[in-house]
This record gives C-alpha cells, sequence and structure tokens, in this order.
C-alpha cells in the first residue's frame, strides 16, 4: 500500500490508495459478472475480471507517466526564470516561489510544496531531496545536485542553470530525433505483430 499511495502522490493525488483498492475491486467483480452473464463461460469470467482490476492500476500509471513528462518539459523553464531570478538578486527561496508562481501545474504544484517545505523551517537539502523522491526525474536530479553542490562550495548558481537548462534542451532535442528516426520501424513492428 505504501508504494502504491506513492505511486498515486506522483501520478497527481487524486484518490487514496486504499479506496483505488476497494474501486478494482469493484471493477473486477462487475466485469465478472458481466463476462459470467454473456459467455457463461468460468474463464472467460475469470479473465474479465483480471482486465477490470487491472484497469485503475494502469490508469494511474499512465497518469503517473503524463505528469512526470510533462514536468520534465517544463522544467527547462522553470530553470530559466529561477535563472532569471537569482540573475535580479533574489534569493534561492524566492526564485523557486516565482516558478510557484508563474508556472502551470505539475511543476508549480511540486515548487510551491518544496518553497513551502523550506519555509516552514526545513533544510533546504532535505526540502529538495523530498521534491526529487516526489518527482523521480533524471533532470531534476542535475537540478538538485547542482543547488546543493553550490550551496557547499560556492559558485554562480545562475550560470549553472543555464548550463543545465541547455543540457536538458538539447537532450529533448536528441530524443525527439530518436523518435522520428525509429518512427516508421515502430510502425512496422505494430503491422507485422497485429498481422
Amino acid at each position: 500500500m505504501e508504494s502504491l499511495a506513492h505511486v498515486i502522490e506522483q501520478a497527481g493525488p487524486s484518490i487514496l490508495a486504499h479506496r483505488l483498492v476497494l474501486l478494482a475491486l469493484a471493477l473486477a467483480f462487475i466485469a465478472a459478472l458481466a463476462g459470467w452473464t454473456f459467455s457463461h463461460n468460468h474463464w472467460v469470467a475469470l479473465a474479465v475480471a483480471v482486465i477490470g482490476f487491472w484497469l485503475p492500476f494502469l490508469k494511474t500509471r499512465h497518469e503517473r507517466k503524463r505528469r512526470l513528462e510533462k514536468f520534465e518539459e517544463q522544467l527547462p523553464d522553470a530553470i530559466d526564470v529561477m535563472k532569471r531570478a537569482l540573475r535580479a538578486g533574489h534569493p534561492f527561496n524566492s526564485a523557486m516561489k516565482l516558478v510557484a508562481e508563474d508556472m502551470d501545474a505539475p511543476i508549480a504544484n511540486e515548487f510551491q510544496t518544496t518553497f513551502s517545505d523550506i519555509n516552514y523551517g526545513n533544510d533546504v537539502r532535505r526540502a529538495l531531496l523530498g521534491l526529487l523522491i516526489r518527482v523521480p526525474s533524471v533532470s531534476l536530479m542535475a537540478v538538485v545536485t547542482a543547488v546543493l553542490v553550490q550551496r557547499e562550495s560556492g559558485g554562480n548558481l545562475a550560470e549553472i542553470f543555464e548550463q543545465i537548462s541547455n543540457v536538458i534542451r538539447a537532450r529533448f532535442r536528441f530524443q525527439r530525433k530518436v523518435r522520428t528516426l525509429s518512427a516508421e520501424g515502430r510502425l512496422s513492428a505494430w503491422i507485422l505483430a497485429l498481422v
């Protein structure tokens, strides 16, 4: 249940873990009943029940994936907002607050939670690691690591953010290029699998 609650939190907390399990059990029962009514076969009813049971979990996984992808897309813009705020003389906490105020969900919600965590007295390191636990992302890990290293050793955080933003954008361009070049092969694989 704890890992399920963690996945639900990453998908955008819309339902509690025990309610999702109850919903899955109810869907499995309804699907089994419908399968038995239409086919009068135990195996069909069992197969439909299994599918009905896994549907809420698959939907939650899909929402989680979509939310993390949107967060990754928004991250370079958020880094640019923080970079401009730092160059204007704002402290790091205020830069996070600007991201929370100026950007859309999901990145605004996560940065607001982290800003509130820091503002209520938590250590910056713990707050940023909490953000990394809530949003498992390689790009975000680079940002958090850069902030933590800069806080310990010093340096120009705005320049570091500029470099990270450029690397993340270049990675997105590369991924899109690979997806475009492999689209024909993937389509052929789907057609052959369906045939």
